[in-house]
């Protein structure tokens, strides 16, 4: 028996040519499953992705919540215990440096973290390029670096704007009296050949202060101990 033209499944153009808001959900579904039928494998993947983009950002949000909230609990276990920066670093073993910390503060936890920043840079001048100057006032101003190792021209500038911790505060005075050849007010001062083992950097000679804000203070002063008194590690 032959089928009535009413029996008859509509066409594609038939289909488009009614207005979305007049098809109903079985038209719809049946149009898009027309346009597809057009379409290679490559296209039907491009359609379905173009017409069900919230569907697909909902699986890929669900796919994905779990491991941000997981990334986010981690987050929120560290504990930095020291932050380290390090002005014109030609080249630093933070792993290495990140191991001296650890078992000066005896500490083996991973959620135990030493930052250091390296990416500090000076100009021509001796003085802070503009980016280093910028990350510095920020970094100091919201308390985020506890210790940095610089040339003179960079601690004289750091002195003179404050942001350095006197070392007998830091240390006691009996230790700065003991020390005194390698002592200035607010640094104590090296020759970059003794940080070898940890760092190379591009001048001889080191000073490493302490930011009057610090957070960490007391594992800075450790790590300052073991560099003049080295059974102190």
């Amino acid at each position: 028996m032959k089928k009535s033209r009413k029996d008859e499944q509509p066409t594609l153009e038939e289909l488009e040519h009614i207005h979305e808001s007049d098809r109903t959900k079985q038209q719809t579904r049946l149009l898009e499953l027309r346009r597809l039928q057009r379409l290679d494998l490559k296209g039907k993947i491009a359609y379905i992705l173009a017409y069900h983009k919230l569907a697909a950002a909902g699986l890929a949000t669900l796919l994905l919540l779990p491991f941000g909230i997981h990334q986010w609990v981690e987050h929120q276990k560290e504990n930095i215990i020291l932050s380290i920066a390090v002005v014109n670093s030609v080249k630093t073993d933070t792993d290495r440096l990140q191991e001296i910390v650890r078992n000066l503060e005896g500490t083996e936890s991973q959620y135990d973290i030493i930052t250091v920043y390296t990416d500090i840079y000076t100009d021509g001048e001796g003085m802070f390029d503009y980016n280093s100057m910028m990350f510095v006032n920020v970094h100091v101003a919201a308390a985020e670096i506890d210790l940095m190792i610089m040339d003179q021209a960079v601690y004289e500038f750091c002195r003179d704007k404050e942001f350095l911790m006197d070392m007998e505060t830091l240390l006691g005075r009996d230790f700065c009296e003991q020390h005194s050849d390698e002592m200035e007010q607010e640094a104590i001062v090296v020759e970059t050949s003794e940080l070898s083992d940890i760092m190379t950097l591009g001048y001889d000679t080191a000073y490493i202060s302490v930011m009057a804000n610090a957070q960490n203070a007391a594992a800075a002063a450790d790590w300052i101990r073991s560099l003049l008194e080295p059974w102190y590690r």
